[in-house]
């Protein structure tokens, strides 16, 4: 047995020597194959997709968004495909084969690093954006990430060393009609998330303390 190396819900973990943890799924993403079908390059971008090209759509999505526990970075990407399960165009297969392209392209390694600096600190950022496509249809997207960091200002952003601990990404609860609106919108739902997190803070102060004793 290895107690430095172990693989949960297809995500893989190690303790590295600094006492820091890594964390990927890049041995799921070589595992997973495009959307292979002559009706890709033949049907109008705008044509529905046939019932075998729109199983081969389903079933690539739902891996994707298994592989976003741990790729927050194609998770927006993901969450405005899945927006179409029941009724995907050929251009929405295409772009399922570009995210997957992403990913196989760029591999990621979450590294949790070791906090020593105390007490922590935690920081949520967000995000949102707004489009309109079609007649008048809007989509409003929201996301944040929760960090915690430690207290010592190395020069690093935005207090030195950090570690993501919770992330989120969907489409907005309420109708949005403008970039600002869904911006206040989305802080206003992260925070909920971080203020959840934040009454936890001094739980995760003595955690570090019994680790470092």
């Amino acid at each position: 047995m290895d107690w430095q190396e172990l693989e949960h819900c297809g995500v893989k973990h190690k303790q590295e020597a600094d006492m820091s943890i890594t964390t990927h799924m890049n041995h799921y993403v070589a595992q997973l194959k495009r959307i292979e079908s002559p009706e890709i390059s033949v049907s109008n971008d705008g044509a529905f997709a046939s019932v075998a090209l729109a199983a081969m759509f389903v079933s690539l999505l739902g891996a994707l968004a298994w592989l976003t526990q741990g790729r927050p970075d194609m998770s927006v990407y993901v969450v405005a495909l899945q927006r179409h399960n029941k009724g995907p165009k050929v251009i929405h297969c295409k772009k399922c084969n570009r995210v997957l392209s992403y990913v196989k392209r760029r591999h990621s390694v979450f590294r949790f690093v070791a906090m020593t600096d105390l007490p922590l600190r935690v920081m949520c950022v967000s995000d949102s954006a707004y489009k309109v496509e079609g007649e008048g249809e809007t989509r409003a997207m929201i996301g944040h990430m929760i960090l915690v960091m430690g207290s010592n200002d190395s020069g690093n952003f935005p207090y030195g060393a950090c570690s993501l601990i919770d992330f989120e990404r969907r489409r907005q609860k309420r109708v949005c009609r403008s970039t600002f609106a869904a911006e206040i919108r989305g802080l206003n739902d992260a925070s909920v998330s971080y203020t959840h997190l934040r009454a936890h803070e001094t739980v995760l102060d003595l955690v570090c303390r019994l680790l470092l004793e």
